[in-house]
C-alpha cells in the first residue's frame, strides 16, 4: 500500500513538525515567486496522492493544473479525490513530456529518483519562456542529517536499500558529517523508498553541469531550488 504523504502535513504529532514547517516555507516561497505574475499552466512533478498539488492549485487559482506521478496507487487516489487537477502517470527516469508550463514544482521527489539528470532535463524542458521550477529536497548531510539519522535509527527505519557490503552505522554516520553518503546507494536501482544515501550536492552538481540558471538555499531541514527556463 502506498504511503499517504498528506498525513505528514495534517497529523499534528511532534514527529511531523518538520513537515509542517516545510509546508509553511513552501507556501511563502510560492507567494514570492508568483507575486505579480500570471500563471496560466501549473505542473507538480512527483505529486504523490495529489494533496499538495490540489492545495497549490486552489490557493493560487491556476486556470490549468497538472500533477504527474509514477506510483499507480497514488495516481488513482489523486484522480479520485481531486477532480480540478489533471493527473497523469510519468516516470521521471525515462519518460519525455511535450507540454509547457509557466510554473512547476517538484517537492520531496528527486531523492527517490534513480536518474536525477534525466528528471531535471525533463522538468526544465517543460518550462515555457520565463517559467520557473521550484524544487525541494531533504537535507541528509551535516548536523541536520546526523540528527535525522539518529532519530530514524531510534524509530527503527529500514536501511536495507543501502549497499550491504558498505553499510555500517558508524561508517555511514561519518559520511553524513564529511563524506558522500550517496556512495552507500547501489548503482543499479531505479528508485528509492527512503532518504538514506541522498546527498543534495548531487542535484547541485547536475544543475551546474547542465549550466542551468538557478538559485538554492537551505531552510531548516530542506533545500529549496528555483530553476529558471
Amino acid at each position: 500500500m502506498a504511503f499517504d504523504h498528506s498525513q505528514t502535513y495534517r497529523d499534528g504529532r511532534i514527529r511531523n513538525l518538520p513537515h509542517r514547517i516545510r509546508l509553511r516555507a513552501l507556501l511563502k516561497e510560492c507567494d514570492h515567486q508568483i507575486d505579480g505574475g500570471e500563471v496560466k499552466r501549473f505542473a507538480d512533478f512527483g505529486c504523490s496522492n495529489g494533496y499538495l498539488t490540489q492545495l497549490l492549485a486552489s490557493r493560487y487559482k491556476f486556470p490549468v493544473a497538472y500533477g504527474f506521478e509514477f506510483n499507480a496507487e497514488n495516481l488513482a487516489k489523486a484522480q479520485r479525490d481531486f477532480k480540478a487537477v489533471q493527473f497523469n502517470r510519468l516516470n521521471l527516469n525515462v519518460d519525455s513530456l511535450d507540454m509547457k508550463f509557466d510554473f512547476a514544482t517538484c517537492l520531496e521527489t528527486l531523492e527517490h529518483v534513480g536518474d536525477i539528470r534525466h528528471a531535471l532535463k525533463l522538468m526544465h524542458g517543460s518550462l515555457d519562456a520565463g517559467g520557473k521550477l521550484l524544487i525541494t529536497v531533504p537535507i541528509e548531510i551535516g548536523a541536520i542529517g546526523m540528527a535525522k539519522f539518529l532519530t530514524k535509527m531510534a524509530l527503527g527505519y529500514d536501511v536495507r536499500e543501502l549497499t550491504d557490503a558498505r553499510f555500517g552505522r558508524w561508517g555511514y554516520f561519518k559520511a553524513i558529517l564529511g563524506g558522500r553518503i550517496s556512495e552507500f546507494r547501489p548503482k543499479d536501482r531505479t528508485g528509492w523508498g527512503t532518504h538514506f544515501g541522498f546527498d543534495y550536492r548531487l542535484v547541485d552538481a547536475e544543475l551546474d553541469q547542465m549550466q542551468l540558471r538557478y538559485t538554492a538555499e537551505n531552510r531548516a531541514t530542506t533545500r529549496f531550488y528555483i530553476v529558471h527556463a
